[in-house]
């Protein structure tokens, strides 16, 4: 299962994913910016959410988030997150590239 998650500083959108990309249930939780998101307080809000029963079963995380922005801002993120996906293979990414990446339809352009 795959799980690609879009979070601001309030919010964070979590779309459950089949291998072959069909979006099967969207999970909420509050945003998560390595500036104001501590260690114990991820763990706590991603045990306390409805991801909690599928955390075994996500093989793939791709995280975009506010802030997310150098390796050493990504670590305060993956290290709670890969403590809670323990199958898990998690790439954390700046939440520009999501938009770069939402707009790309296959010839460059400036959007």
């Amino acid at each position: 299962m795959i799980i690609i998650a879009d979070s601001g500083s309030t919010k964070c959108a979590w779309a459950q994913c089949s291998t072959n990309g069909e979006i099967l249930k969207i999970h909420e939780t509050v945003g998560f910016n390595p500036k104001y998101t501590s260690h114990n307080s991820l763990l706590t809000e991603l045990e306390n959410s409805s991801l909690s029963a599928i955390r075994n079963q996500v093989t793939e995380i791709h995280f975009y988030g506010a802030g997310c922005s150098s390796n050493e801002k990504n670590n305060v993120l993956q290290l709670p997150m890969q403590e809670f996906f323990l199958n898990a293979q998690i790439n954390i990414m700046h939440d520009l590239e999501a938009a770069i990446k939402a707009t790309y339809k296959g010839v460059p352009i400036i959007s």
